[in-house]
Parts: C-alpha cells; structure tokens; sequence
C-alpha cells in the first residue's frame, strides 16, 4: 500500500484512529510519520493534524484525477462522463456509445472477473420497493461520503419507512 500522504513511498505505519465512534486507518509511510512525530504514542493534536493532511492530499488527488477526466456529455440525457465516474450510473441508453471509449476497458475488466450469480430459489424478485431501496441507499452513502449529514438523514428516514412498509407487506401476504 502506498502512503495516504505523499502518495510515493511504501506505507509501513498504520495508525488506528477512533474519533467520536468513527473509526479509521491511515497508512503512512516511515519519513512521513517522522516528519509528524508519529512514532510512540503521538498527541491527539498530531493524531488530528495527520487526518486533516490526508484529507487534503485526498482531495488534491481527486481534483487531479477529475481535471484529467475527458469532458464529454451525452446529447440525449445531459449525463458527463464525470457524473457517471462520480455516481457509477449512466442516464440513458444513449450514454453507453457516448462514453464507450471509456466504458471498454471497465466492461472488459467487469467481463474477466464475472460475479456468482445466486441460484434461482435465492434470487428476490426485482420490483419498485425494492429499486427505490437500493437507489436510496445509494444516495445516503454518496451523502455521507459528501459529509452532507442533513440530506443523509432524511434519506435514511426514507429508508426506514420503505423498509417497514415492505415489511408489513410481506408480513400480509405471509398470512394470507
């Protein structure tokens, strides 16, 4: 593993951070954990100054990656190649030869490592509630990844009330 700070040398320090239930590990390299006094039993201070350099090396290289993106957008739905690195999703049929280019190689990558598919009895049948679910879920974490906890709320809410219908539903067709 590479070190999350400078991104060049092998990562041979893992720090376990724990801030307000939140746990985490930061992997860093030897000159890096010099450089912030890391070695034996750190400061909180320090320990706090480390996950906000990570952060910020975080979201350099995501800016990086993001401005090398190719800046193209589909002409039926509007989706850019962007939206579809940053949500996974495509808008429409249309997209599939807009960004086909890009598209090969993870298709060719995705048609190598095929996954398990669960047998026939196993296999939930796929219907609105349970799309709704899945899309919900979906949003919550690219919320929580954003850190915009007000939106991630209600949408658990959301989750929490299709979840119970869906229950109450299966619960009526059981006694049935």
């Amino acid at each position: 593993m590479i070190c999350q700070l400078c991104g060049k040398r092998n990562a041979t320090v893992c720090i376990n951070i724990d801030l307000n239930g939140v746990k985490s590990m930061q992997y860093i390299c030897e000159v890096c954990a010099e450089e912030r006094k890391l070695r034996e039993n750190p400061s909180g201070e320090a320990i706090l100054r480390l996950v906000n350099d990570i952060k910020k090396e975080n979201a350099k290289r995501i800016a990086q990656v993001q401005e090398s993106l190719p800046d193209i957008t589909c002409p039926q739905c509007s989706t850019t190649y962007k939206d579809f690195i940053k949500t996974g999703l495509l808008g429409c049929d249309k997209c599939y030869s807009c960004f086909s280019e890009q598209l090969e190689p993870l298709l060719s990558q995705i048609a190598k490592h095929p996954k398990p598919t669960p047998e026939p009895e196993a296999a939930a049948p796929a219907n609105d509630d349970t799309n709704k679910l899945l899309k919900l879920k979906l949003k919550l974490k690219q919320c929580i990844d954003a850190e915009d906890y007000e939106q991630a709320a209600i949408i658990r809410d959301e989750i929490n009330e299709l979840t119970s219908a869906k229950d109450i539903k299966e619960d009526e067709q059981d006694d049935q």
